[in-house]
């Protein structure tokens, strides 16, 4: 990111405030051979919403993703925010990144409800070709949360039974699934335009069903195909 992109450190300590409380700011530290390094942090704050909270951010450092450090982050915040009398957690995250996907939608999951067009504009002199900051706004029912499992429901059966939306055809169904990229984050740094391609193609799909028939990002799945693997969400009419 630019200097003009990054968030200023005193906002940083606004939100991290205890008196009086902002917000909701947790790290977590690798603690080993005599260290104590910042490896993972996650961020919230208040609303007007009464009893809720927004997720600002969360960052894991790349050699700790996909180790349970995110997931953790977010119970405990889930924890603190219950016992302050908290009922709802929202936010949006990049839908075409399969890591966040998976930790959002399988592991706790959050539903996501409205598709929002280029929510930050960052300021990226270096990439000649720009790739629309779309995020997908979610909503977590924290009191409702009890080890979610997603493996517990029938979504790959679905798959054989329920078409695949594509920006040329958007079935009439109860259901209908909508293939995402395997790593969008590499495309954007070996492929641009494909990447371009994926975010406006999926981008159609979103918008007509999320925001203009009321679907839901309901699950998300892969599905091992030879020789490659697929990534998909499941949208559900509500």
């Amino acid at each position: 990111m630019s200097d003009v992109d990054v968030v200023s450190p005193l906002m940083l300590q606004l939100i991290a405030r205890e008196n009086p409380p902002m917000g909701f700011a947790l790290g977590a530290f690798d603690v080993s051979e005599k260290k104590q390094e910042l490896i993972g942090f996650v961020m919230a704050m208040a609303m007007l919403h009464e009893k809720s909270i927004y997720g600002t951010m969360i960052g894991i450092k790349p050699q700790y993703q996909s180790l349970g450090y995110g997931l953790n982050l977010i119970l405990k915040i889930r924890e603190i925010a219950i016992g302050e009398n908290i009922d709802y957690l929202y936010g949006v995250y990049e839908p075409l990144d399969k890591k966040l996907a998976h930790l959002y939608i399988n592991h706790l999951g959050f539903t996501g409800t409205y598709y929002q067009e280029d929510v930050y504009y960052l300021n990226d002199t270096n990439q000649k070709v720009h790739i629309p900051t779309d995020k997908i706004l979610f909503k977590w029912d924290m009191k409702a949360f009890s080890d979610y499992d997603k493996k517990k429901n029938n979504s790959k059966e679905l798959l054989q039974q329920y078409p695949v939306a594509t920006k040329d055809e958007m079935p009439d169904s109860p259901y209908v699934f909508v293939e995402i990229p395997s790593d969008f984050n590499l495309l954007k740094k070996e492929n641009i335009e494909e990447a371009l391609f994926w975010r406006q193609s999926t981008k159609d799909i979103f918008t007509h069903y999320i925001n203009h028939r009321n679907f839901i990002v309901y699950d998300y799945l892969t599905i091992k195909e030879t020789p490659v693997k697929k990534s998909f969400y499941l949208l559900k009419a509500q």
